[in-house]
């Protein structure tokens, strides 16, 4: 990305991914002027196109989570009692998550771990058990 100098005008070519999300200020080297950098918006398109992979993501953690307890509630009661929880169910889980991962890109996996969280709040019945 072009960054120009508010005061002197000068160009500067900015690699945008080292910019952090909050951005960062630098000094003009010609002039020493104090310039704020911010990555550029994506566009609005890309930005609605994320929110609804989202949404997806969190109802399809949702219905995975509200499935294992469907189908196999007596074990989620036993291990909740038991503390035993995440062995009892352990394979289910993880056929579960495969599921979640082919549906959901990488990108928004990595942003929010909705998954532990459906898990945690369904499961669990909103304890954290799954870390």
């Amino acid at each position: 990305m072009i960054v120009v100098c508010e005061k002197c005008q000068k160009k500067y070519n900015v690699d945008e991914s080292k910019i952090p999300e909050q951005g960062i200020k630098v000094r003009c080297a010609q002039c020493g002027n104090i310039i704020f950098i911010k990555k550029e918006a994506a566009p609005k398109e890309e930005r609605r196109d994320k929110e609804e992979l989202r949404v997806r993501a969190r109802r399809l953690a949702r219905a995975l989570a509200k499935d294992l307890l469907l189908y196999h509630g007596d074990k989620v009661e036993k291990g909740l009692k038991e503390g035993t929880l995440a062995q009892l169910l352990g394979g289910e889980i993880r056929k579960s998550w495969q599921y979640y991962c082919q549906q959901i890109p990488a990108e928004i996996r990595a942003e929010h771990d909705y998954f532990k969280e459906a898990l945690n709040e369904i499961i669990g019945k909103g304890k954290v058990i799954f870390k």
